[in-house]
């Protein structure tokens, strides 16, 4: 239940960044920060390589460089050493072109 509190959060969050709902995305802000004072860790890997082994659902491959996490579309979450949730990513397929 935590872990799903947690993916929805998340989500709410990426969605207003950059917008103008300034409070809005404070109090989902203050909403992590509680999250992981519980104990909580939201873990995003946009930017990274998939390494083999890794514990993640890989929901889609796109254009972009091979095994690079082009989009989060839902974070790792970890209390304590165990995994709660799998993050759900979109991996590069190898190919030049990236449209994300």
């Amino acid at each position: 239940m935590l872990a799903e509190l947690a993916v929805l959060v998340w989500k709410a969050n990426k969605a207003l960044r950059g917008n103008s709902a300034r409070v809005v995305e404070r109090s989902i802000e203050k909403l992590l920060a509680q999250l992981k004072e519980q104990g909580l860790e939201l873990n995003e890997y946009k930017g990274q390589r998939l390494s083999i082994g890794s514990k993640v659902t890989v929901l889609d491959k796109a254009a972009g460089p091979e095994d690079l996490v082009l989009e989060d579309l839902e974070p790792e979450i970890i209390t304590g050493k165990r995994l709660l949730h799998q993050a759900v990513i979109i991996i590069g397929n190898g190919s030049q072109q990236s449209q994300l």
